[in-house]
């Protein structure tokens, strides 16, 4: 894992993201996940394939600057 981080040290610039406030860990994708297995998962629930793709991704932007985006987009 030493050798990992030490070849990837320049890209991951840890103390830099940090410094900006940024996400370091993998909490943010970890609580997307959660959040859309029990969207999903509620129950009597059923999902066509194309429709739970499209939950995805909308809860996947849901905490990003695509959120805002995705919603001032003319329908």
């Amino acid at each position: 894992m030493m050798n990992y981080f030490v070849v990837h040290l320049n890209r991951l610039d840890y103390r830099g993201r940090l410094a900006s406030g940024e996400a370091i860990g993998s909490g943010a994708v970890e609580r997307a996940a959660k959040t859309l297995g029990l969207r999903l998962k509620a129950r009597g629930a059923r999902w066509r394939h194309k429709n739970a793709k499209a939950m995805a991704a909308l809860i996947c932007c849901r905490h990003t600057a695509q959120w805002d985006l995705f919603w001032s987009r003319p329908a």
